[in-house]
């Protein structure tokens, strides 16, 4: 009797294996959306009816959840990156044309453009969404007005500005760049003034701030370590070292731990 129980457990058991590993293996492609070229990026919108995506084509493109294309949003060359605005009713997108585009989510008609003289790399919207930060291989970051599409102010390296990133209430910003400095800056709404300039011995690669603001983590191309400074007045806390390159840092929720990775494995 024991042993034709054990059979039964066995024969449910396998039973059971077998239908997670059928259920796991069965797929199907329920939408397939096109490019004329490699595609660099895609987000859902909040309810996962429309797919954005972004392509070397020149193309950002916006399509429903069946793959049909909604609109297309057309530049003279690839398309780097696009995100929706907070409540999904622009989209901001930008090139290696030199542009940063403002869009309607609804047809993809044209609100803004901001125009660098090289390639735009990256944005970023301000918390309130009235301002659009932008950084360049042209050297340069600058802030523009979302509803007026002027620039309010610009933030000048002398090489690639490789990164970019807001405080929580948008009154100060810190860049990053190839020629080896992280400039913090305060932003009162109309104007950049400088706070502090930290020096490194290479192109930087990435810089975060914590959550409270007060410590700010950076890390160069070419080095080991990870430098976390103090972003009012400059000074280096402390420097964490790997055994190989670099490759991406971040803080905890908190702002009270660093996790990194790197080519060390």
């Amino acid at each position: 009797m024991k042993n034709r129980f054990m059979v039964l457990l066995l024969t449910v058991a396998l039973f059971a294996i077998t239908a997670v590993a059928s259920a796991q293996t069965t797929t199907a492609i329920l939408a397939t959306i096109s490019h004329n070229d490699s595609v660099i990026g895609a987000l859902w919108n909040k309810d996962e009816s429309q797919v954005l995506t972004w392509s070397l084509d020149g193309t950002a493109r916006v399509s429903d959840d069946t793959g049909t294309r909604v609109f297309t949003i057309q530049y003279a060359d690839t398309v780097n990156g696009a995100i929706w605005n907070a409540d999904q009713t622009q989209i901001l997108s930008w090139s290696e044309d030199g542009t940063a585009r403002l869009s309607s989510a609804t047809d993809g008609a044209t609100v803004q453009t901001f125009t660098h003289d090289d390639a735009v790399l990256g944005v970023s919207y301000s918390a309130d969404g009235t301002f659009v930060l932008t950084w360049s291989a042209d050297a340069t970051a600058r802030i523009w007005g979302t509803t007026t599409g002027e620039e309010v102010a610009r933030i000048q390296h002398t090489d690639i500005v490789r990164g970019a990133t807001w405080n929580a209430d948008a009154t100060r910003i810190v860049t990053w760049s190839s020629d080896g400095t992280i400039f913090v800056n305060s932003f009162d709404g109309t104007a950049v003034a400088s706070v502090a300039t930290l020096p490194n011995d290479a192109p930087v690669a990435g810089a975060a701030l914590n959550s409270t603001q007060t410590r700010l983590i950076s890390w160069t191309s070419a080095g080991n370590n990870i430098v976390v400074w103090n972003p009012t007045d400059g000074t280096q806390i402390a420097v964490l070292n790997h055994a190989a390159p670099v490759v991406g840092a971040t803080w905890n929720a908190a702002g009270t731990r660093i996790m990194s990775w790197s080519e060390d494995g």
